[in-house]
């Protein structure tokens, strides 16, 4: 009996290939969102202790107005960093969709040869059985043969 083969075998591994490298490529922008998180996290964190710090300069008594001045620059540049980290995650965010959109795509059409070979190997073995029933009936037939001579 022949070994069953698929003809399409090289497609479906190129197609699982392709699968995996948009899994990995989604992983990685994943990875890259939540560092973006975390750094917008610390970046909230320093704005709120420079506004506290802020506050207690600012209180009765003695004002230093250079170490005002310096914490509101300070508190701008981070506003500055906090706005990139967003649009970042917006572009991020994007990306992100593209990237499940083809995932999808793939999963697709890796589901569509998955289902093809099976199809392929039901008919394989179909056509075997068939073919060794045959060889069966054929062999029964040659040995009754006389039997059915006479």
């Amino acid at each position: 009996m022949p070994q069953f083969k698929f003809k399409f075998e090289s497609v479906l591994k190129y197609r699982l290939y392709r699968l995996e490298q948009c899994r990995n490529l989604l992983a990685q922008i994943l990875a890259d969102d939540h560092s973006l998180v975390m750094n917008h996290r610390q970046l909230t964190q320093g704005k709120r202790l420079q506004i506290e710090d802020l506050r207690n300069l600012g209180r009765p008594g003695g004002i230093d107005v250079d170490a005002i001045a310096a914490r509101r620059y300070y508190v701008g540049q981070l506003m500055g960093q906090m706005q990139m980290v967003e649009h970042q995650r917006r572009v991020i965010a994007e990306q992100i969709q593209m990237c499940r959109k083809a995932l999808t795509k793939a999963e697709q059409e890796v589901k569509v040869l998955e289902k093809l070979k099976e199809n392929h190997y039901a008919e394989h073995r179909y056509a075997q059985e068939r073919r060794a029933t045959h060889e069966l009936e054929e062999s029964w037939m040659a040995s009754h043969a006389k039997e059915f001579t006479k």
